[in-house]
Formats: C-alpha cells, structure tokens, sequence
C-alpha cells in the first residue's frame, strides 16, 4: 500500500492571523485538521499556501505543534512584492488627498482599478514559492480547505489526487448576504474543479447545495465530513473563571442569553434582539440580558439601529466583540442557552460548542442546522 503523503494549503490561517475577522468556523476547521495531521504518525504532511504566504509562515513560528512540518519559506520576491504594494497603497492614497474630486469616490474608482492588477501580482509571485518543489514530487493527495484549485500551470504539477472543501452555497443562494469578495471565491471554486476533483462538504445541505447548482458534477464524488467541536470546549464549573469572563467583556450580574456569531445580515441579530425585548415586556423579567458575541463584519448598521430603538431595554444587552478562545468555555457555560437563529449555515459550530460545554441550544429549522443539532436542541422558525 502506498504511504499518503498529503500536501495541505494553509492560506486561511495566514488570513486569521492578521485579520480577527477571518477566525470563524472556517479558520477554527483549518486549523483543527492542520494540528489532527501533524499528529499522525502513519502520515507525512507538507504545509503550502496559494495566498498569504508571509502570514502563514508567521502563524507556523507560533504554533509549536506545527514546527516540524515542512513549509516553503517567504522569499525575497515575495516580501519585495509585498512592499512594492504596500508603497503603491500609500502614493495612491495620498493622491486621493490632493485631488479635486470627492475622497470617497475617488478612493473607491482607484481601488477598484488597481485591485485586480495588484491580485495578479500577488498570484504571480506567490506561485512560485507556494511550495517546495521536492514537496510536490513527494506528495500524492492536495488539500485545499478553502481556496480554488491553482491555475492550470500549476494544476496539472499538483499530486494526482486533489481535494477541495465547499463550505457552503451562501454567496450564490443568498447573495444579499455576502459580499462581492465571497462572490468571486465560490465562483473561482467552482471554475477550479473538475470531474476529477473530490469535494468534501461540511453537511448533506451543503451538498445538495452543490449537486442542484451543479447537476452535472458526479454526486459520488461529494463527501460529507461532518464537523466537530474542538476539545477546548467543555463545561465550566469554576465561578472564578466565569466571573472573571464577565468582568473581562462588560457582562453584568445575573442570567444571560447568548449570541455567538460575526455581526453581519444572515446571522439575524437585528430579529433576536427584537424577540429579545419582547420578551422582556411580556414577562417582565427583572434581571435577564443578552450577550452578543463577536466580530463586526459588515452591514452590521441594523443590529445597532435595533438596539437605539428602546433605550429603556438597550443596557441588558451587551455588545462584548471579538472572544478569545480560552474565554469561551467559560461563557458558554455561564449561559442559560445559545440563541442561534441564522438564517443559512453550511454547518454551524457554535450550537454544538454549546451542547459540548453542557448548554442549551435554540436554533433554526434551516438549512445544515437539524442535522448539527439532532433532536438534542430546540428548532424554531428564524422569522417568526
């Protein structure tokens, strides 16, 4: 039997690294399978990235448990691209200050010149030091758990069997709910595989998802890998630990539901807030709030327009941002229930992070969110 080798693209870690907004369930899977294949003893794997490249080898000097594995190192066209766009960046928006024309408008018209020449460069450089040449002669099984597949330049120099993980269908079936960015990267997928490419999806959503939007890609060649919650999510008996989480993100004494999620339209805050206040009037409880969780992402307006809409009920919510992961399982577990009603998921971690630290979970009857939540949680209609 031949030993696997498996070469496996760590962009999206290189991403979350710099930008906050990138650490999801995305970045939490990559980076879960990245340290589940170091420990392998039965297999040899080599890291690579197609973007990010000096990230992702920043984010590697962090990790200890990820040293050994083999990872081409930045070079000096790389770091001399970065700077050259780095440069541009800055002559272009002190142009802007100089000009005539509204800042706003102008800013935008530049950048929307200069983004795809600059991608180009980027691809173009990153292609040649995405990975080691000897690593490539070696492996015989590609990963890439978010990007598209490479060009056909380097496609055809990739090992013969080629995974692809698509996560969900969210830019396509629901495009007021993501941006253009997403738009262009479930495309770009989509364009990147063929009848010989494996995709592996998070749930039996996502991959009807898949087979309905493309009927003639082979159904058998869609996996479904379901997700699990990693091991640092487990119940928190210690009250010192949870209070210090509540003084630590502004959440004040007594019970509190829980919303952890970005802030962006499909998560449906604006709708749980609402519901939330209304239940405040009906039952007039004297001490219940409301955590919100999370990263703002984009056209987040609403949930705060929800919010200044009764300043009498606005302070029994608090807006805590971004949560670091060694303070979750405190916060799940300080929780009566995890309030996640989104409106799509390709799978949706959080309501089985709750379940594992013993909280429970009320979410939507959409989309991927029975099949990850059973009959272990309480569905209910997101709109009603």
């Amino acid at each position: 039997m031949q030993e696997l080798k498996i070469l496996f693209d760590i962009s999206v870690l290189g991403q979350g690294l710099i930008d906050k907004r990138s650490r999801t369930g995305i970045f939490r899977v990559t980076e879960n399978i990245a340290l589940g294949l170091a420990k392998q003893k039965d297999i040899d794997t080599y890291f690579c990235a197609m973007e990010f490249i000096n990230e992702s080898s920043n984010y590697l000097r962090q990790k200890l448990e990820l040293s050994r594995i083999s990872f081409p190192h930045p070079s000096s066209i790389s770091r001399l691209t970065h700077d050259m766009l780095c440069q541009t960046r800055d002559k272009l928006r002190q142009g802007s200050k100089q000009s005539p024309f509204p800042k706003r408008a102008l800013s935008k018209i530049l950048m929307e010149v200069t983004r795809p020449i600059m991608r180009s460069i980027i691809q173009l450089t990153q292609t040649k030091v995405m990975v080691k040449k000897t690593d490539l002669e070696q492996c015989n099984l590609f990963h890439s758990p978010f990007l598209a597949l490479p060009n056909e330049r380097l496609k055809g120099k990739l090992p013969p069997v080629k995974f692809m993980t698509i996560h969900d269908f969210i830019p396509i079936l629901y495009p007021s709910f993501a941006n253009c960015y997403l738009t262009r990267w479930l495309r770009d997928i989509l364009a990147s595989i063929d009848s010989e490419t494996w995709v592996l999806s998070p749930s039996m959503a996502t991959k009807n998802d898949l087979c309905s939007y493309v009927p003639n890609f082979d159904p058998a060649r869609v996996i479904v890998t379901y997700l699990a919650a990693s091991d640092r999510f487990h119940p928190c008996s210690e009250p010192h630990m949870m209070a210090e989480v509540r003084k630590k993100y502004g959440i004040p004494d007594g019970p509190y539901f829980l919303s952890l999620c970005t802030l962006e339209p499909r998560k449906n805050i604006d709708f749980t807030i609402r519901c939330f206040f209304k239940l405040l009037e009906e039952e007039r409880f004297q001490d219940l709030n409301l955590v919100l969780a999370g990263t703002k992402v984009w056209d987040y307006d609403n949930i705060f327009n929800e919010l200044s809409k009764n300043g009498r009920l606005k302070g029994r919510v608090s807006v805590t941002g971004f949560v670091a992961d060694e303070d979750l399982s405190a916060l799940y577990s300080g929780a009566m229930a995890l309030i996640y009603p989104s409106l799509y998921e390709g799978f949706g971690l959080p309501p089985l992070e709750a379940m594992q630290c013993g909280v429970p979970v009320i979410t939507s009857n959409t989309s991927s969110l029975p099949e990850v939540v059973g009959n272990a949680g309480i569905l209910v209609n997101p709109l009603n």
